[in-house]
Formats: C-alpha cells, structure tokens, sequence
C-alpha cells in the first residue's frame, strides 16, 4: 500500500486534496496543515512515507529551497508539487529542488491519480486495477433482467473461480439477490450509499450477501425513495472498497436510467440489453439503444440478449437484427419449470436444474464472455509526467531540426 502525505497550509486546498484521494483505498493518507518549511520541523516522521504532494500556492523562492532540504534529507520520498502555474522556468526550479511532478492548480482528478499511479509503478507495486464490471439493464418489464443478471454472476464465479460481485441497481424492485439466496441481506445498497464516508473493504464485507464462496450480492432496497442516495460518487467508492477483494462487478440496472445508472453503464466492458422476441420488446429496445448513444454510452460494448425464446416468438430473430442492426449475443430459451423451481427456492438455477436448456444456455454465455475478455493493457500507468513530457518535447524539436551547413 502506498503511503501518501498531503501538505497544504490553506484548509480549503487541503481538503481538496484528500477528495480527489478519499476514492482510492490503495492509498494511506494522511494530512497535515503545512508549509514546506513547516513539515521539516513538524512531529512526522517524512521516511514512513512513499510520496508527499505538497501544495505550493505563493510559489515562494524559498518555499522551493525548503523542499530541496526536504528531497535531500528524505531521498526516497517521492515529492510532487501542487504550484498555480507551470512555467518553463519555474518547472527547471522545481526539478532542480528535486520534485518528482508538478501539478497546475486548480488540480484536476486525473492529474493527481496518474502522478500516484507513477509513483506506485515505480515503487514495484501495482498500479490501481480498475474492476472489470459488465451491466444487465431491461429495455421492457418481464424480460427476465434480474434473473440473468443474478444466475450469470453466480455461473461466472462458479465457472473460472473469480470472486464476484453483483450489485442490485434496480430502483424499483430489487429483488436480484434474493433470486439466489434465501438469506437476509445485512445492508441494502443505498443504506451503504448513505454511509458513503464509511465505506471500506471491511464495511463493504459486513455489508454484503455471501452467496456462495466467491459469489456476493449488494442487494437493492426496492424503493425508490430510498435509492436517492445511490449517487455516482458513493458507486465510486464502493467499486474502489470492491476493487480489493473482487475479480468482476456484475450490476442489475434494472430499466430506469439515472445518473447513477448511466455511470455504471459508461464504465462497464459490456452492456447487455434483454428482451424478448415481440414487438413491445422490439419497439423499446430501439427506443432504448438510441437513449443510450444520447447518453455517450459506447455502443461498441452494447450489445443484446434473447431471452425466454420459443417458436411462438411474434419477431424473428432476423427481423430484430435488421431493426437493432446487429446480431444477438445469446439466444436463452423459455424454461419455465427449471426458472420457477429456482425462484421459488431463491437459490441458482444450476443448482436445481444443472442440465436445463436455461441453465446450459448461462454457461454458454458465461464461456463466451470469459473468451472475450480484454486482455490487460501493458502500457506504463498514466503516461508521461509534466517533466517527461518537456522533456520530450524539447528533445523532439532537437531531432526535427535539420543541421545547418555551412
């Protein structure tokens, strides 16, 4: 875990600071009101720390002069500098006093999580993972949502040993994890989101539904009062608890679009739309498909299921290709026995009927996913620092130059 000191004497930067840091569990933070020439007298001791951002607002020359001591003294610790212009000369000062980046203020998330993210890749740990998360969402009441969503999560985690996480996004009802688990749920997701100061990965375990080993359910309130606490801001803090003790998110999006909704949507790998083969169906997923490009949602990750498929479907699977303008991902049939004997049961329905046409369909999506996965990006975390890339840019004027003859 990264060690990181925030050191800022004005109160208001300083606790901005700690916001753009506080989504990020990976990290040990601590703060302290202070001017660089403060934290050399201060009762800290600087070596426990990997990295220290220390804010700068006055850019004083002898503020830089203290945080040469400071580098000097403490050559391990990584300093990175929060200035509220970041001139030519003022960065050669800065590198010169032995900063390792310089951030403009005002200081933007991105920055400040790529300067960490340098930091901890070069300390020989790895970089912050983002968790990989994939979203079911309905276009049309009785499409069979909640129950993918909840019966893949499980069939996933069964099926390539990842630890899973499905998340219950549905306003409405939220009824996804009982679909698998009689159990009573400890926490629903917006009392979690209403304790958002609070969460960890301790908070979230005592939190959620354990399943079965390596499957867990955030469960939903069903109301919709009540979920007006799920906000972008607490999903972004349950995601990062998440990050530490699970492989993939699965979320039940339900069918309302909210801004909580949408976020999930724009970060997930994969977006599948279910419905089945009707008219209703067709004429909502369209209006669906085309709310989401509005959204910004990539429509290169969405894509849509079948569900609930028989020969007396009303629309071909032809005709909803044309209209949606591609294929279906999966085609899962009509089992109504194996579907309700599971949820009469709330347990999984490969457990209650492991060779059922549902029950092999899931698996087979459960492989096709798993087969498709992204492989991990290899690419140095953040890119270059605001020195690297003066460096090389300068540099590239040098080579772009032809020479002179004389």
């Amino acid at each position: 875990m990264l060690k990181v000191l925030l050191a800022s004497h004005a109160p208001e930067r300083l606790a901005l600071l700690a916001r753009l840091v506080r989504d990020h569990p990976e990290y040990d933070v601590a703060t302290l009101a202070a001017t660089p020439a403060q934290l050399l007298n201060a009762d800290v001791r600087l070596e426990d720390f990997d990295a220290a951002v220390v804010d700068l607002p006055g850019t004083q020359q002898g503020e830089l002069c203290d945080v040469q001591v400071m580098c000097q003294q403490w050559p391990k610790l990584v300093c990175i500098l929060v200035m509220p212009e970041a001139t030519p000369a003022l960065l050669i000062a800065a590198m010169r006093a032995g900063a390792r980046d310089v951030l403009p203020w005002p200081i933007e998330q991105h920055g400040l999580d790529d300067a960490l993210a340098r930091v901890q890749s070069q300390h020989g740990q790895d970089a912050p993972r983002p968790l990989p998360s994939i979203a079911f969402m309905s276009c049309k009441g009785g499409a069979g949502t909640s129950f993918l969503a909840a019966n893949f999560a499980r069939e996933h985690a069964a099926h390539t040993g990842e630890r899973v996480l499905l998340v219950d996004l549905d306003p409405d009802f939220g009824d996804a994890a009982f679909l698998v688990t009689d159990k009573a749920p400890p926490a629903t997701l917006p009392q979690v989101c209403a304790q958002a100061e609070r969460i960890d990965a301790s908070f979230l375990d005592s939190c959620v539904t354990h399943v079965e080993d390596g499957f867990d359910a955030l469960a939903g309130a069903g109301d919709p009062v009540a979920s007006l606490d799920v906000t972008e801001e607490s999903l972004k803090r349950i995601l990062a608890a998440a990050a530490q003790r699970y492989d993939l998110v699965v979320f039940d999006a339900g069918r309302t679009v909210s801004v909580s909704v949408t976020w999930a949507l724009q970060r997930s790998e994969r977006v599948y739309v279910v419905l089945r083969a009707s008219m209703p169906f067709l004429r909502a997923a369209c209006r669906l498909f085309d709310l989401l490009r509005r959204l910004g949602v990539p429509m290169d990750k969405v894509g849509y299921l079948v569900n609930r498929s028989n020969r007396h479907d009303s629309v071909t699977h032809k005709e909803l290709e044309r209209a949606l303008g591609m294929p279906a991902l999966a085609v899962l049939p009509e089992d109504g026995a194996a579907v309700a004997a599971a949820m009469s049961q709330g347990v999984p329905v490969a457990r209650v009927a492991r060779r059922s046409a549902i029950a092999r369909a899931l698996a087979a999506l459960v492989v096709r996913q798993a087969a498709h996965a992204d492989t991990p990006r290899t690419a140095s975390p953040g890119g270059e620092s605001l020195f690297g890339r003066l460096w090389s840019k300068t540099h590239t004027t040098e080579r772009a130059t032809p020479p002179t003859l004389v």
